[in-house]
Formats: structure tokens, sequence, C-alpha cells
């Protein structure tokens, strides 16, 4: 799939390549916080011992930053997404994806902010439309 970019999410996807040595394949930009997906076994490249790279960024950008790491394999790429899963089913252009009682607020988030996100990124990096919480 093809990603467009804006002139913002650009200048991030070099700084931050330029800084961890590391590819992004995907960028999401909300309002604090910067969604980035990674290339595969690559993370914890990205995220530097003790987290230092990514806090180093975050002070430059003054928002908050999310990696997750790309996977080939789309159920893996949604256990990504969402760490809570405790199994994932695709049918068709849906995930569904069942969790804990106590994880579902924290999975779909205020708003359904959280669920959203992880929908994009879907959308932009597989053949996904939805994503449902069971």
């Amino acid at each position: 799939m093809v990603q467009v970019f804006n002139t913002e999410a650009i200048q991030i996807i070099n700084l931050f390549e330029s800084f961890t040595g590391v590819g992004v394949k995907d960028c999401l930009i909300q309002e604090k916080t910067i969604y980035i997906v990674v290339e595969e076994g690559k993370i914890n490249l990205a995220i530097g011992k003790n987290g230092t790279l990514v806090k180093e960024l975050e002070k430059i950008l003054k928002k908050n930053i999310k990696l997750f790491e790309y996977k080939s394999e789309l159920k893996d790429f949604v256990k990504s997404l969402i760490p809570q899963a405790k199994s994932i089913e695709i049918k068709d252009k849906v995930v569904e994806v069942r969790v804990d009682k106590a994880d579902r607020p924290i999975v779909i988030g205020r708003d359904s902010k959280n669920l959203k996100i992880v929908e994009e990124l879907l959308k932009r990096n597989s053949n996904i439309e939805r994503v449902v919480v069971k």
C-alpha cells in the first residue's frame, strides 16, 4: 500500500530515521501524540537503551511518541498494535479482537480514540477496514 505523507510527517520521519537509524513504515500525527510504525525487528533499536532515543525525540518534538513494530504476518501486526489481544480473527476486511473485560477501556480509549488509531494504521498498512473489540 502507498501512504501519502504531509510535510510535517515527512520531516518527523526524516528526523526519526536519522536520529535512530531505523526505517519508518508509517507515521500518524495527532494533536499531542505521534504514532510511528517501524520496520520489522527494529523496535528495540528505535527505542534505544532505557528508552533514551524516544525520550530525546519527545523533548525535541514536544509531543508523545508511540512506537509500533510492523509485522509482515497480519495477526502479528495486530498483536503489535493491541498487545492485550487474547485472540485475533480476520474475516474479509474486518479484524475481530478478543480482550479481557478489564483491558477493554484501554484498548478502545476515550471516545474510541485508541481503536481509531489502530484502525487507521491497519487501513494504511493492510487491506483491513474495521476493528471490532469483544
